[in-house]
């Protein structure tokens, strides 16, 4: 018994070991913009920034570009963007994909990118680190004389939509039920048939026979 056991624990010790891992089910599809294309960002609004003059407001409103996370959502729900930058390093990063996906639901062309330490960036224009920046719509934008070099910017990477394929139904011929109607000369009434009388003619002799006997037959009747 003992040498069976022993073998039976070679076995399992040359079993392959198995190892289970979490796969992450929610895969982000959101593209990023290119060094050069993110540096070329960077550089309008520090020249925007500079040409203004402005100070930085405590408080931003619908016509200002948003930082954070909080000021970002009120302005995607509210159908205030034009274009969302999202930093990778959000946790949890399932976040990520929720907020790309709120911003393709309230508005399919604005454009949504993911960035690598996107806090670094905003660092370096805005000074303050953010997790997200949502810039104003368009029309915003024009209405706060905003530079038209980052309104070209944002309207060069704003999403078409592609027309939706319309699958034309296969026509259904309906095929007239032919019906022999009677054209209205041939509906005419059928032809009467003329039933002839017959006449049945009796010669004068055989009334005359038949009378006599008649009488006879009742004279028979009174003599009896």
């Amino acid at each position: 018994m003992s040498t069976n056991t022993n073998k039976q624990k070679g076995k399992r010790k040359g079993l392959p070991k198995l190892k289970t891992f979490l796969a992450n089910p929610f895969q982000e599809k959101c593209p990023s913009l290119e060094d050069d294309e993110l540096q070329e960002l960077v550089n309008l609004l520090k020249e925007v920034m500079s040409k203004s003059g402005l100070k930085p407001q405590p408080f931003v409103t619908s016509r200002h570009i948003h930082l954070g996370l909080e000021s970002s959502l009120r302005a995607i729900n509210n159908l205030k963007c034009s274009c969302v930058l999202i930093s990778r390093s959000i946790q949890p990063r399932i976040l990520v994909r929720l907020i790309a996906r709120n911003v393709e639901a309230k508005n399919a062309t604005v454009p949504v990118f993911v960035q690598n330490q996107l806090e670094n960036v905003t660092k370096d224009v805005f000074g303050i680190k953010a997790l997200c920046v949502v810039f104003p719509t368009v029309d915003e934008m024009k209405e706060t004389n905003m530079d038209d070099s980052i309104i070209q910017w944002i309207t060069a990477h704003t999403k078409q939509l592609k027309p939706e394929s319309v699958k034309k139904k296969p026509k259904i011929s309906k095929r007239k039920l032919q019906t022999n109607i009677p054209a209205i000369e041939d509906c005419k009434e059928p032809p009467v048939v003329e039933v002839q009388k017959l006449e049945f003619k009796i010669p004068l002799k055989a009334m005359t026979a038949l009378f006599h006997l008649l009488k006879e037959w009742e004279l028979l009747k009174l003599t009896q």
